[in-house]
């Protein structure tokens, strides 16, 4: 399989929606993600779905089934359930759980009771789930918190958002909606096989990741992620438990620098910032799970790395 560049026409996409259940639905092509959910949501479900190319369990060569993630979520809100699906043979990962940060620049100060973000072009999409009247989150970019502020207004077509402060001295940072963090996440009892790129990438906090099969995977079988550049996906998982999988036949291609291990947390910085590094993944325990055929740093399948607290290892 090689790397997907397709990030459009989606098997199944779903903006802003809720209580949605998405059962025994099986894809076997599509040029992007079999099931996108974005742009705000909660309460969604995909329980006994199969991702897999038409042919299987019959074909005669490995053919790929989709070319991006078999499930992404991105930018949706609590309590996501994903249970007994089968994804397999896809482009990118089997699941992709995560924040979507927006990197922001400060407008010169002309009012003492807001001050005026800009973002850049790429960046503008971004803004759509955001509101009046809602919350955003402040990082710098070594995703060290700065408080919160309320959103005022939102321009998305000229990438500009008003805020109702700022802190003192502070022109460049990071901001995200506090209601479009993903949490109350379960993974549980899936496939997650023969595919590019992780089994679960998980930036959903308050997550429990358990008694799944994650196997033949290019990368990491479980990363928790965040990032300054180039995705700004973010802020961080907190509280995620991950026990009783079992691993095999991964991290032959890992991110050696920041992601070495078969399950591995942190964060990665731009290289071009030299300030502090916050810690926004916190609370991570994995216990229980079993290793075999771990293609890389198989003598350290857990890594914690920078931007991580309290992480902790039981019974590996």
């Amino acid at each position: 399989l090689v790397r997907h560049l397709i990030y459009a026409n989606h098997a199944f996409q779903c903006w802003g929606c809720r209580n949605v259940t998405v059962e025994h639905v099986r894809v076997t092509s599509a040029p992007g993600t079999a099931f996108l959910f974005s742009n705000g949501g909660s309460y969604l479900t995909l329980r006994h779905d199969i991702v897999e190319p038409k042919c299987s369990p019959h074909c005669q060569r490995p053919e790929p089934s989709i070319t991006a993630d078999a499930a992404h979520f991105a930018g949706v809100a609590g309590n996501l359930l994903l249970e007994d699906n089968n994804f397999g043979w896809q482009g990118d990962d089997s699941v992709n759980i995560t924040g979507l940060l927006i990197p922001a620049r400060a407008e010169p100060e002309t009012d003492a009771t807001s001050r005026w973000l800009v973002v850049g072009e790429q960046w503008k999409s971004r803004l759509l789930p955001l509101s009046a009247g809602s919350t955003a989150l402040l990082f710098d970019h070594g995703l060290s918190a700065l408080g919160e502020a309320e959103i005022l207004s939102v321009e998305p077509s000229t990438g500009r958002i008003r805020i109702s402060r700022l802190p003192a001295h502070l022109s460049e940072l990071v901001i995200t909606g506090a209601d479009l963090l993903p949490r109350e996440v379960v993974i549980r009892r899936n496939w997650f096989h023969d595919h590019r790129a992780r089994g679960i990438l998980i930036g959903g906090s308050d997550a429990l990741i358990d008694n799944n099969v994650i196997e033949k995977v290019t990368g990491e079988a479980i990363l928790i992620p965040a990032d300054t550049g180039p995705w700004y996906e973010g802020p961080g998982a907190q509280n995620v438990t991950i026990k009783g999988n079992r691993i095999s036949d991964v991290n032959r291609y890992p991110d050696s620098r920041n992601y070495p291990s078969a399950i591995s947390a942190g964060v990665s910085i731009s290289a071009e910032y030299t300030g502090a590094i916050g810690t926004p993944i916190r609370h991570i325990l994995v216990e229980g799970n079993s290793f075999s055929r771990v293609y890389s740093n198989a003598q350290m399948p857990v890594f914690f790395g920078k931007g991580v607290e309290d992480g902790q290892v039981r019974q590996e």
